[in-house]
């Protein structure tokens, strides 16, 4: 069985405007930008997986890789890829892969290595159709369904667009999407594993993502601070309107309304303290978006806890700082990671991303 060639292919950027069911702002975003491919052109021969082959697991075959210094290619890596760090505290890119094309199971256990050892990885040059990266995505895991379901494609459901842009002074994607450190999906039932976000077209500045290492910062607490939350539980809820620490952006019109109607959405209650369940190594599972309260403490209690940690897991050494490029695709883990979107940019200066997000399981 043969790997996904390791020549990066330079495909010509193509931009997949949005597709939900507001058909007149689209339908002119289409006469505007021009029509998307809305099929996956599928690829055969050679022995390779197709297409949308199911999730290659992502436990015990994990083995993490012997880490080397910046810029340099690690070992142990097959030559159909190169992975190389990009920042001390974390993070790596891999070098050699076309994500429009099928990959092998080999490939696909290769990229999920890469991604348990370093946390987030960043696939340059990707430009890929909205079926191509739901196709890629699925060969992860399986994925989340969207929350905010007014901003993703009729076709492709799981593809959320986050963006900027206005069609007739009406958003075309979601505005204000990690404005605030947190890690996605903690405040669901079953907290998600990775989130892969698809770079398509970024401002002239600002809009970085920062990325911090949750490992890094619990190892990096004094003992008498691992003795003290040792067996605490954290509260995550996802309205905005129930977190003190974060407010409502004025540049999206329907926030009020969404995030009262997600004080409905009931909490969900973590550890503290998680273990990562295939490294098996403890981190931090808090964040100032999603994390409120922390079970049975009073609230000046657990307040001094919380600003303490939110203050702590944040610090420049633990931090990786993403500068996109159009055709970056990056894949963080959720389960060990906390981002957040810098901003630093206005209309017209546009910047659209997709997203997908891979399911995960409870955290322990």
């Amino acid at each position: 069985m043969h790997r996904n060639s390791c020549r990066v292919t330079l495909a010509k950027p193509s931009f997949s405007p949005p597709m939900s069911c507001n058909f007149s702002i689209f339908a002119l975003y289409y006469s505007l930008m021009g029509s998307p491919g809305r099929h996956l052109h599928r690829v055969t021969g050679h022995g390779a997986e197709p297409v949308g082959a199911g999730p290659i697991g992502t436990g015990a075959e994990s083995q993490a890789r012997t880490q080397a210094p910046w810029g340099a290619a690690l070992p142990g890596v097959p030559n159909a890829m190169e992975v190389r760090k990009v920042a001390s505290a974390m993070g790596a890119e891999i070098i050699g892969l076309d994500l429009s094309k099928p990959l092998d199971d080999p490939t696909v256990r290769d990229i999920l290595d890469a991604f348990h050892t370093h946390q987030a990885i960043v696939i340059r040059d990707q430009h890929l159709t909205p079926a191509q990266l739901t196709a890629f995505s699925r060969r992860l895991g399986p994925l989340e369904d969207q929350l905010n379901a007014k901003y993703v494609f009729e076709d492709f459901p799981e593809v959320l667009i986050l963006s900027n842009d206005m069609v007739d002074a009406k958003p075309v994607g979601l505005i204000d999407g990690g404005d605030y450190w947190h890690s996605d999906s903690s405040h669901r039932e079953k907290p998600s594993m990775a989130t892969i976000l698809h770079a398509i077209k970024n401002p002239r500045e600002g809009g970085d993502t920062e990325f911090g290492n949750m490992y890094a910062a619990y190892n990096a607490l004094s003992d008498d601070w691992k003795q003290r939350i040792a067996g605490l539980k954290a509260v995550h809820a996802v309205s905005k309107l129930r977190n003190k620490r974060v407010t409502v952006s004025a540049n999206r019109p329907d926030a009020m309304d969404h995030y009262e109607m997600q004080k409905a959405i009931p909490d969900q209650v973590w550890p503290l303290v998680r273990t990562h369940p295939v490294t098996k190594k403890k981190l931090l599972y808090i964040s100032p978006r999603f994390t409120i309260s922390i079970e049975g403490l009073a609230e000046t209690d657990a307040d001094e806890i919380l600003d303490y940690l939110f203050a702590h897991q944040i610090k420049p050494e633990f931090v990786y700082r993403h500068k996109w490029k159009d055709g970056d695709l990056v894949i963080w883990d959720n389960r060990c990671v906390i981002h957040r979107g810098v901003g630093g940019y206005t209309y017209p200066d546009v910047r659209t991303m997709h997203r997908t997000v891979v399911a995960g399981d409870a955290p322990y």
